[in-house]
């Protein structure tokens, strides 16, 4: 689980200059992005909450919210629509298209859009999700909730810290994690032996095949689909 100075909020079509210093402040990382290539950079970043603009001059946009809630990787992701328009047909498309918030502009309380951002990511520490990678070759299902691994359909027995491990590795597809993130979010701790490390991440290599978890040499690991 990320703590707020791990926080990702990525912004399609920047609404506010103010709110994304406030943002920063509060250990938020943000990242702004460019609408052509919104998708690709969310599911490179995998942020926990997208704020864009949406307007009637701008379709794309609830296209692209419900893109991101159909995607079998992003399900967990918090969107925010923010809008200077009020017709209620646009609040309708955005809630139709996924939307968890649907926010008029101008954003004059910039504190009270805050709560409303850290309520939403909240829910997020409240809801275990099923997370499901497909490399092409094989599916593997992780269910939070019953701390079950399925590889192909089949049950793959795991030990806690080799399910821990693998969910840290498989929540952002494509990033290396460091020894070091990975004593820390795993083991709780700054510094572990790196062969405890290499021991759980051989196992794990056993149990659901070489093709998910790919290694940097002297950094750390990434998860691959």
């Amino acid at each position: 689980m990320r703590t707020n100075r791990e926080r990702i909020l990525l912004a399609v079509n920047p609404a506010n200059a103010k709110l994304e210093g406030i943002l920063s402040e509060q250990n938020f990382q943000v990242i702004l992005c460019d609408p052509k290539n919104a998708m690709k950079d969310i599911i490179k970043k995998h942020p926990d909450l997208i704020m864009m603009e949406g307007s009637a001059s701008e379709p794309d946009v609830f296209d692209l919210c419900y893109r991101i809630k159909n995607h079998s990787l992003m399900q967990d992701v918090q969107v925010v629509i923010v809008s200077n328009q009020e017709e209620e047909y646009l609040e309708a498309a955005a809630f139709n298209a996924g939307t968890n918030d649907y926010i008029i502009k101008p954003l004059l309380r910039p504190l009270a859009l805050l709560g409303r951002i850290k309520s939403l990511l909240k829910k997020n520490n409240d809801v275990h999700p099923t997370l499901i990678q497909n490399n092409g070759k094989h599916t593997l299902r992780i269910d939070q909730d019953s701390f079950a691994v399925y590889l192909n359909d089949k049950v793959v027995n795991i030990t806690k810290k080799e399910f821990d491990l693998l969910v840290l590795l498989s929540s952002k597809p494509g990033k290396l994690f460091t020894r070091k993130e990975i004593y820390q979010s795993v083991w709780n701790k700054d510094v572990v032996s790196d062969r405890t490390i290499d021991v759980h991440i051989r196992r794990l290599r056993v149990k659901i095949g070489d093709d998910f978890i790919s290694t940097q040499k002297g950094v750390g690991y990434r998860f691959s689909v």
